[in-house]
């Protein structure tokens, strides 16, 4: 993907990182290979997810994004996320690909890039 190589996140796939004191963002890049659109059965698309996981308390959902590279020409090209984090958090951040809106793992050729936690 533009000459660098992706990490590879084909729906479903879940990626835990611990969070340092002291972040207050997340940034990262992704998308879905052009062959995961290109293909005689197509994606149906895989939603983006990154989930604050706190050392106490509940789960939160930072970020969504349903990427769908056929109905979306747009989501075709490499996609760009910044997300702030929780104040003073401590714990975790779970980054999720999931299936496409027809649940379908079919194709889900998606990839993250430059995960950053600053």
């Amino acid at each position: 993907v533009d000459a660098q190589p992706p990490g590879a996140a084909h729906a479903p796939t879940d990626l835990v990182l611990a969070l340092s004191p002291g972040t207050s963002v997340l940034t990262m890049e992704f998308g879905i290979l052009p062959g995961a659109w290109q293909a005689e059965r197509p994606t149906d698309g895989v939603e983006i997810r990154v989930e604050f996981v706190p050392t106490e308390g509940s789960r939160q959902v930072l970020f969504s994004r349903l990427v769908q590279p056929v109905e979306q020409p747009s989501d075709r090209n490499l996609q760009r996320a910044t997300i702030l984090l929780p104040a003073n958090a401590t714990g975790k951040l779970r980054l999720r690909t999931l299936p496409g809106p027809a649940a379908s793992i079919a194709c889900a050729w998606a990839y993250w890039r430059k995960v950053a936690i600053r």
